[in-house]
């Protein structure tokens, strides 16, 4: 299965990194599409790994009404 590290933005929908390489204890190394390996460290709080409502892959069926207490009517 392939790990996708993610950048939370304040103003902007989340930034999709690079699939993860290796998870050491301080830092995520992963490699962006066609370039060298990098790493992030894992202190950030931008930095995740699962989707949030702001990741471009956040799936389709939660992003509408799908909050706790929302009402479809």
């Amino acid at each position: 299965m392939t790990t996708i590290l993610r950048k939370y933005h304040s103003v902007a929908r989340c930034t999709l990194l690079g699939e993860m390489i290796e998870d050491t204890a301080h830092r995520y190394y992963y490699r962006p599409l066609g370039t060298e390996l990098t790493f992030v460290d894992k202190e950030s709080p931008a930095i995740h790994l699962t989707p949030c409502p702001a990741c471009p892959d956040w799936p389709a069926s939660q992003q509408r009404g799908s909050a706790v207490g929302t009402n479809s009517r």
